[in-house]
């Protein structure tokens, strides 16, 4: 482990040393607005907590009732429906007691039994004061827009360009850091002020040799302007996740992102990680024996709000007045002047830009404030490889041309990345006070943003690792054995399953594992599906242990006296419900899903929506009560003081005692309780509690997606999902599709790529049919088809199958004969088909591959040479016309040597024949036949059957008769026949006995 969850560290994240940290307390102490100790008075005032937006039907439903602690019994509450004022549900609480993390005395009210649609609120006759809770919904939808919102949260902290996608709303600026395409290498010398020491004037100051880094087009990190390969690879990796355990989630058009990207066919959770990380693939100079930058940031932290100048620092003066100092003081058009002209709005972020290269500084700036490549680490460059490998596997599958040549390009700087990692020598990022006992080091703090040290990398590569050899294998690459070997090889860390974060990576990858087809053994992905699922288990206790509904338990720190939540514990309860959703997903891949993980999902998201020890939503925008005003240096300047709202969908880091040093985070409360108010200016500095950051949103976007996908197990009626199927005929096809469970209707929709924009198909619209053939179709035209399933309240969607209908393609009829160590085979033309390719197998059921020469051929016969002879060779043609193919019948042939005939001949004797006849060329045996005619019938001779004899002698004939005779040779496989003699036997010739008598002449 880098780091305990005990340890005080978040204030590290940030790289506030600790005269930096000295300096800020100095400063913001003397303000009049913070006052340390003090919290706003706008939480709610309810003693009876609840989910402020509400509950799904089937949801657990628990209230956190505040009672004094002489209140040792359970007490009476009743669930009143607001419209009848009726109480649905009378019940009594159970006792809980001391909450260690809030400090309260508290009791739990369960009516998750009230499962009607309706508006409710839950009082507590025993309270006199503050019993009764906000109003709250029994709904089967509850969270319809925060995935989309959670979401935006990344398109408004793009650096690099317009965003257009806001157009026409408060929240539309022009481009900051758009000048980003040559930054300079940079080690900072001497001491700053501000960020304690820096790095020793033994570096070089250019560490990449002069060479200017494109950077452009990227995520602000947090409340500053910096951006950090470390921390983007841990929020860019969450984000594609959940892409990957449903890529059918946040589809084209269904974000506000850029108007190219709303209509280029791909989903636009990835358009926006694509945009957001493309700065990764500048962070490798062009000099491959150097590491990627640690950080792009300024030489100086950034804005700190009320601390600066106001001519440095925008958070004190509204926009208006900024624009009008500019104009007054002559500088001339502002546009000019400040090149991302953000209404007027220059931020400190972008002085260097607006102010050094273009000649206007302000009135008193006399430092040259710059923006540069920190030094490089190896933990950045592993973050590199990580997000461009996953970022490679995701996009390859569009079918937009510059999506696809994105993916391309991340896989060479994935691939470049993991090797410069692993051969280069290790440089460890590391702060002053964790000193890491190694020669390369870098323990001093650097300026301008948080350092994000990291003591320890074996994470980090084995992270690296599964991403690299999860994209190899989805692409073929050549060099998955060596990733594979990585991932394997890993020690400790392969299937290690905990939570993570920045800081902590590995699991990400073993949660990859799970997640992405690969091809290790069955055996180890069950064990991390299994220790996923244990993991599960204990936040689901703890959930049910603690006052409030969180996955967070308090860590006593024995040294402070004291129970402590870490920096962010906001995000630490986000990414439990992470764990929770993949066991969900285990228990359905499974074939039973497990409602008690998705249920302990909608549990902890109770907590973040009002359940919780201050009696406020930390999502800006949900909730009676909900969070106003982040530690965010944009934001505020853009919104606030314009009293606009800040987007919705952002989440506040959370309470936390463990690292508090901003001066406005109230000190000397229970951990649960300490927490900067809302709602009023002072309060937005306050970073311990109050910060943003795109691994906080990244796992809010996360779970809101996932439980508003899988909703439909917590609503009145638990929905199926269907399974489609399709195949294609000629300008048709033929749709069908599984029942889905609970469903009471379906509609077909059509899209022409798997990721684009579906649309409902005339005819299918609502249907109870469970199958359509779609006609009219164009051939060769690709149709994509889903059908989304309803049971009148939600909605699942299915598969995507794609078709190309095309003419009818005929069947082709194949023969074929052997030869000598060939066969002749050929068939005939199918009808419509564009080529054909010729299979061969040992047996006609066996399986057959394809004959090398004749593969995708228009010819219509192949000759197969070098054959063996007396093996069995089987062939079949396969016939394409490019969408769809068609298999002919089975022939099989015995290759044999050419087999000769014989020459026979024969002679005649008493009662008998002399038979004999040549050898014939390749013959094994030879069956010698008789007939009692040249053309007649013949048959064999018993005796000369199968033998290897040249001749043969016929005894027992009837002299007198005729006997023809032939030979049959054969080798095994094939036969020939000899000519035909005839004889006829007969009894030999005997000789006259001749005797005289002479007479008279």
């Amino acid at each position: 482990m880098k780091a305990s969850w005990t340890r005080p560290r978040g204030i590290w994240r940030k790289g506030w040393g600790t005269k930096g940290l000295a300096l800020v307390l100095m400063l913001v102490l003397a303000l009049p607005f913070a006052v340390a100790g003090t919290a706003s008075a706008d939480f709610g005032t309810s003693k009876v907590l609840v989910n402020q937006i509400g509950y799904l039907p089937l949801a657990n439903k628990v209230a956190t009732i505040v009672t004094p602690a002489t209140m040792t019994s359970g007490t009476t509450f009743k669930v009143i429906n607001t419209t009848t004022n009726l109480a649905v549900k009378t019940g009594t609480t159970t006792v809980k007691g001391l909450d260690n993390a809030s400090g309260d005395f508290v009791h739990k009210a369960d009516f998750s039994d009230v499962t009607a649609l309706g508006t409710y609120r839950v009082e507590v006759p025993a309270l006199t004061t503050g019993g009764v809770s906000v109003n709250f919904v029994v709904a089967n939808d509850i969270y319809p827009n925060l995935p989309k919102d959670a979401m935006g949260y990344f398109y408004f902290h793009r650096l690099g360009a317009d965003l257009d996608g806001f157009s026409g709303t408060p929240y539309y600026r022009k481009a900051i850091h758009d000048w980003n395409t040559a930054i300079s290498c940079y080690y900072p010398r001497g001491n700053d002020s501000f960020d304690g020491p820096i790095y020793p004037s033994t570096i070089p100051a250019d560490w990449c040799g002069g060479e200017k880094l494109n950077v452009k087009n990227a995520w602000a990190d947090a409340g500053d302007f910096g951006t950090y390969p470390v921390n983007h690879a841990i929020s860019a990796w969450t984000l594609l996740n959940l892409y990957e355990v449903d890529p059918t989630v946040l589809p084209n058009n269904s974000l506000n992102v850029s108007p190219a990207e709303k209509t280029n066919g791909v989903s636009d959770l990835l358009d926006e990680v694509n945009f957001g990380s493309t700065y990764l693939r500048g962070m490798l100079p062009t000099n491959t024996s150097l590491l990627a930058s640690h950080k792009i940031t300024n030489d100086d932290f950034g804005i700190r709000p009320g601390i600066d100048p106001w001519w440095q620092d925008s958070w004190s003066v509204k926009k208006d007045t900024f624009y009008n100092w500019n104009v007054a003081n002559g500088t001339g058009n502002p546009s000019q002047i400040f090149a991302s002209n953000i209404e007027g709005l220059v931020h400190f972020e972008n002085k260097m830009n607006d102010y050094i290269l273009n000649g206007a500084l302000p009135i008193g700036q006399t430092r040259n404030t710059l923006r540069y490549a920190q030094p490089p680490s190896t933990a950045a460059t592993y973050a590199v490889a990580r997000v461009a490998a996953q970022l490679a596997r995701t996009l390859s599958a569009s079918t937009d041309a510059t999506t696809q040549l994105d993916a391309q390009k991340y896989w060479a700087t994935a691939k470049d990345a993991w090797q410069r990692a692993t051969t280069l020598p290790t440089i460890i990022r590391n702060q002053v006070d964790h000193p890491a006992g190694d020669p390369n080091s870098r323990q001093f703090e650097s300026p301008g943003g948080g350092d994000y040290p990291d003591a320890v990398i074996t994470d980090d590569k084995y992270a690296a690792a599964v991403e690299m050899y999860l994209t190899a294998h989805k692409l073929g690459d050549a060099n998955k054995a060596t990733y594979k070997s990585a991932v394997t090889g890993a020690g400790s860390e392969y299937k290690k399953v905990a939570l993570f974060d920045w800081q902590s990576s590995g699991p990400s990858g073993s949660l990859s594992l799970i997640t992405v087809p690969n091809d290790l053994p069955a055996a180890d992905i069950t064990s991390i599906e299994n220790n996923v699922l244990s993991f599960a288990d204990t936040q689901l206790t703890t959930i049910a242990s603690e006052g409030y509904p969180t996955p967070l338990a308090p860590i006593w720190n024995a040294g402070a006296n004291r129970y402590e939540y870490d920096w962010g514990s906001n995000a630490l309860v986000v990414n439990k419900m992470i764990m929770l959703g993949h066991a969900f997903e285990i228990t359905k891949k499974r074939g039973t899903p497990d409602l008690k993980y998705l249920k302990g999902m909608y549990q902890a998201m109770d907590y973040l929506m009002g359940t919780n020890a201050l009696n406020i939503s930390f999502i800006t925008g949900y909730g009676q009560f909900y969070e106003k005003v982040t530690h965010d240096r944009l934001a505020y300047n853009l919104y606030h003081f314009d009293n606009i709202p800040y987007p919705k969908g952002w989440l506040a880091g959370g309470p936390n005692n463990a690292s508090n040093g901003d001066g406005v985070t109230p000190s000397g409360l229970p951990p649960a309780k300490t927490y900067a108010g809302y709602g009023t200016d002072g309060n937005v500095q306050a970073f311990a509690s109050k910060e943003n950051t795109i691994n906080w949103n990244a796992p809010l976007a996360w779970v809101a997606t996932y439980m508003n996908a899988n909703k439909s197990y917590l609503t009145g009626s638990t929905l199926g999902t269907s399974t489609l199927s399709a195949t294609a005929g000629n300008a048709s096809a033929s749709i069908s599709w599984t029942a889905a469970t609970g469903a009471t209707s379906y509609t077909l929709q059509t899209s022409p790529t798997s990721t684009g924009t579906f649309s409902n198909v005339t005819g299918a619209v609502g249907t109870t049919s469970l199958s359509f053939n779609a006609s009219g179709l164009t051939n060769g035209t690709t149709y994509c088809y889903r059908v989304v399933a309803t049971n009148g309240s939600s909605t699942t969607t299915s598969n995507v199958v794609c078709v190309t209908p095309t003419v009818s393609l005929g069947t082709s009829t194949l023969s074929a004969t052997a030869g000598n160590a060939s066969a002749s085979i050929s068939w005939t033309a199918a009808t419509g088909a564009t080529s054909y390719t010729l299979q061969t197998s040992p047996t006609s059921t066996g399986t057959f591959s394809n004959v090398s020469g004749a593969v995708g051929t228009t010819s219509l016969s192949f000759n197969a040479s070098g054959l063996t002879n007396g093996t069995t060779y089987c062939y079949r043609v396969v016939a394409t016309n490019g969408s769809s193919t068609t298999t002919s019948n089975v022939v099989c042939v015995t290759p044999t040597v050419s087999l000769g005939t014989s020459t026979l001949s024969a002679t005649a004797g008493n009662a008998s024949a002399s038979i004999s006849w040549t050898a014939a060329t390749g013959a094994t045996s030879y069956t010698l036949q008789t007939s009692p005619t040249s053309t007649g019938t013949f048959s064999n001779v018993t005796g000369a059957v199968g033998t290897t004899s040249l001749s043969f002698n016929a005894s027992g004939l009837t002299n007198g008769t005729t006997y023809c005779y032939r030979v049959i040779a054969t080798n095994g496989s094939s036969t020939t026949t000899s000519n035909v003699v005839c004889v006829t036997p007969t009894a030999p010739l005997g000789t006259s006995t001749l005797s005289a008598t002479a007479g008279n002449a």
